[in-house]
């Protein structure tokens, strides 16, 4: 009885973690995917997502 509850409790605690690692936020994108005259078309906000500025990470384009 007792390796039951010890094997019921680690499949518990297993599909737990499993859970919360695979639980994903929604995106906050605004944007917008259309389909206009057979093109796909996307817009953006006019505010970015994103408040600060991301590093270049291309040397060569500096």
């Amino acid at each position: 009885m007792k390796l039951r509850n010890c094997l019921f409790l680690a499949i518990l605690t297993s599909f737990i973690l499993v859970a919360a690692a695979c639980y994903q936020e929604q995106a906050g994108w605004r944007g917008k995917i259309s389909q206009e005259n057979g093109q796909t078309v996307i817009s953006n906000p006019k505010e970015p997502m994103y408040s600060r500025q991301v590093p270049d990470r291309n040397p060569a384009s500096r």
